[in-house]
């Protein structure tokens, strides 16, 4: 098995692909960037320094994107545990997920007890590249302990655990994500989805 460990093992075309995937780098720069100016925490974002294309917007732009992405973080962080604590048994899908830490956050609440007797799945769907690197990242602290080593599968092609799994596929190939969401290891249900 071959785990990428760089962005700089993954190579970047031209394609439109490559520009999704360039999209998802740009917007890790700008979260890391929203951190470290102090408008949300992000005990997780620090694991893909490194990872990110870091723009330097001029000074009025920058808190525009700084207060954007921190309303984003709190939009979505909100929304998953509202849906979670709304059902017994929850499943969360992110199509192009980048490298967003919300699932780590939200499993980092279910070990600190703050949803109770509720359980939930979250799945990530990206593109193989994406995938490769984030699946590198993943397989270190501090992420190891969402992962149970007897039951987790971490490869460049994903991973795949009882609370989480990272898909690699097109999503705008309507088969492919369906191959992708139905596969043994992704444990996907199709009802009671966000």
């Amino acid at each position: 098995m071959t785990i990428i460990e760089s962005e700089k093992d993954v190579h970047y075309g031209e394609s439109s692909q490559a520009k999704l995937q360039d999209t998802s780098r740009r917007a890790l720069g700008a979260k890391i960037a929203a951190c470290n100016a102090g408008y949300y925490d992000d005990e997780y974002i620090s694991a893909f320094k490194g990872v990110s294309l870091m723009v330097s917007p001029p000074p009025e732009l920058r808190i525009i994107l700084n207060r954007g992405h921190c309303l984003r973080w709190q939009v979505f962080t909100d929304a998953c545990i509202s849906f979670i604590k709304r059902y017994k048994i929850a499943q969360i899908i992110s199509v192009g997920c980048g490298f967003d830490t919300l699932p780590f956050r939200l499993m980092k609440m279910k070990m600190e007890d703050k949803f109770g007797d509720h359980v939930f799945k979250f799945i990530e769907v990206d593109l193989v590249p994406v995938v490769a690197t984030k699946s590198a990242r993943l397989s270190r602290s501090p992420f190891n302990s969402f992962f149970d080593k007897s039951n987790s599968k971490i490869s460049q092609h994903g991973v795949s655990s009882v609370n989480y799994s990272l898909i690699s596929c097109d999503a705008s190939d309507p088969t492919a994500l369906a191959k992708g969401l139905f596969a043994p290891d992704s444990d996907f249900h199709p009802h009671g989805c966000c």
